[in-house]
């Protein structure tokens, strides 16, 4: 059966449309600073080294991380200085699929943290030049704003790191396991930011 040029016209013309309005679906909200797409990694390939393999080979490096992560919330605020705090990002690992003890994995990106970032890290084991970052990425805008901050639980991916492409950038600062053995974190001071 051959269709009208108008219907076959009309046809090709939603196709694109459509094709179009996927493509465009599928480009980040944005992106600050400089992010390593290509080299990203997960906290899954940092529980697969291990606490001690993953400090040995990352701290102190620039890395991207890559989902899935689900943001959980700020976890620590310096109310000294507008627009500074840590932003915390799960990763939950099935019993099913538990690498070795490990039950989850925590990414904290300390956000427009200046020289005062030596005293949030005290009570954290790490060296003091994994601190250090000559461009640290300073955002314009309220991450910290808790009306746009993430919290776990967030089904309906309200706020701006809610995203499926979200890559997050940054200095390693820590690598530590918590007491239980069942979790660790990852601390890192960013450098770049897509969502």
């Amino acid at each position: 059966m051959k269709l009208p040029i108008s219907v076959l016209s009309t046809r090709v013309a939603t196709a694109v449309g459509l094709a179009l309005v996927l493509l465009a679906g599928c480009k980040p909200h944005a992106e600050h600073g400089t992010v390593d797409e290509a080299n990203a990694i997960t906290l899954e390939d940092i529980a697969k080294l291990g606490v001690e393999g993953a400090r040995e080979k990352y701290a102190g490096k620039i890395v991207t991380f890559k989902g899935p992560m689900v943001p959980v919330g700020i976890s620590s605020k310096n109310e000294e200085r507008k627009n500074v705090c840590t932003q915390s990002f799960l990763l939950r690992f099935p019993t099913e699929h538990k690498i070795g003890t490990f039950e989850a994995a925590a990414l904290r990106v300390y956000f427009n943290y200046g020289d005062e970032i030596d005293g949030w890290f005290e009570h954290t084991e790490h060296r003091s030049e994994d601190l250090k970052l000559e461009n640290p990425l300073n955002l314009e805008f309220d991450v910290c704003d808790t009306t746009g901050v993430c919290n776990e639980g967030d089904v309906q991916q309200q706020c701006r790191f809610s995203s499926a492409k979200l890559l997050l950038t940054g200095k390693v600062a820590a690598i530590t396991a918590e007491e239980d053995g069942r979790h660790f974190r990852v601390a890192i001071r960013p450098t770049g930011v897509r969502y």
